[in-house]
């Protein structure tokens, strides 16, 4: 799969272009994203270099810092067809494409069923350099342990070597 490789120190450079916040936003993408609850706030700091008018009060400093202090591992990038891809840096380095909250059941789907129904801790491995959401970790803890064809087989244990 094509989006396995992506973002992996080493392997061939991405295509995909940082997006120009000096130039017109002129797609129409880009509003999904400021509507997502999860990167909205992310989206429209990194778009637009402020914040927006609700989220700056008496502390807007201490706020600015703080999401300024969170942004350096968040990129935007324009991806094919000039589609708006928002990633994530992992703290080994590699960049993760964020998942829209409405996404993330189909993306646990793939890291868990597609691949043997491993362990939350294999999957969540899988899934890091790939797929980044918030609550990717308490997400694929809670997918696996709710998975109903692990529930039926048990635990995988490693068979015994006489």
């Amino acid at each position: 799969m094509e989006a396995m490789e992506f973002g992996r120190p080493g392997k061939e450079e991405s295509t995909l272009e940082i997006m120009n916040v000096d130039q017109p936003i002129n797609d129409k993408w880009w509003e999904y994203w400021l509507e997502d609850e999860w990167y909205a706030e992310m989206v429209y700091l990194k778009l637009y270099g402020k914040l927006r008018a609700e989220d700056a009060g008496e502390d807007s400093l201490a706020v600015w810092r703080w999401w300024t202090r969170k942004a350096a591992v968040y990129q935007l990038m324009d991806g094919v067809n000039h589609y708006p891809l928002l990633t994530y840096q992992e703290r080994n380095g590699w960049q993760s494409w964020c998942v829209w909250k409405v996404d993330v059941n189909k993306v646990l789907f793939w890291a868990h069923d597609c691949h043997g129904h491993y362990s939350a801790d294999l999957t969540l491995k899988r899934l890091m350099g790939h797929y980044y959401w918030p609550t990717r970790t308490k997400d694929t803890h809670v997918f696996c342990r709710s998975c109903q064809s692990c529930q039926l087989t048990g635990r995988k244990r490693p068979s015994q070597v006489p």
